[in-house]
């Protein structure tokens, strides 16, 4: 049976190129930084968002930045 994605796991396309497959990548740089990255394999494209400490930027917040798109102007 397929699983559904998280809600919070949807990935819109990449931005730049459209594909409909960027993945998520997490990686820690040190101790006190976390960093999750969405990585698009057609157009080499990283996104990420970094926190010292706190780890302040979840991979929630990641995806919803991402999936964050410009209003689109009305002519």
């Amino acid at each position: 049976m397929k699983q559904k994605p998280k809600k919070d796991r949807y990935l819109k396309p990449c931005p730049f190129c459209g594909n409909a497959f960027p993945v998520i990548r997490p990686s820690a740089v040190c101790v006190s930084l976390s960093i999750i990255k969405i990585y698009c394999p057609t157009c080499d494209t990283y996104f990420m968002l970094g926190s010292h400490g706190g780890n302040e930027y979840s991979e929630e917040k990641t995806v919803a930045a991402w999936n964050r798109r410009a209003e689109k102007e009305e002519n």
